[in-house]
């Protein structure tokens, strides 16, 4: 990660500023990613994925999310 943030701000002055501000709102983006994957529980949603694929199971499909939110949220420091 550290040599992505070297070569990807090289453009900056302020490369270790803008480093250490990622790294401290690195939780909040993980939360909303989290907001992210339980967007399968608004009907319009599951309505889209269903007319996608009639076969879909949406109350899997819901529960593999939940999980893989969960799984996400465990991994926020």
């Amino acid at each position: 990660m550290q040599l992505f943030a070297d070569k990807a701000l090289d453009f900056s002055d302020n490369k270790e500023i803008i480093i250490s501000r990622a790294i401290k709102l690195l939780p909040m983006f993980q939360v909303k990613w989290c907001c992210i994957i339980m967007n399968e529980f608004f009907p319009e949603i599951a309505e889209r994925r269903m007319f996608s694929n009639p076969e879909l199971d949406i109350q899997e499909s819901k529960y593999k999310q939940l999980e893989k939110a969960k799984a996400l949220l465990l991994e926020i420091n």
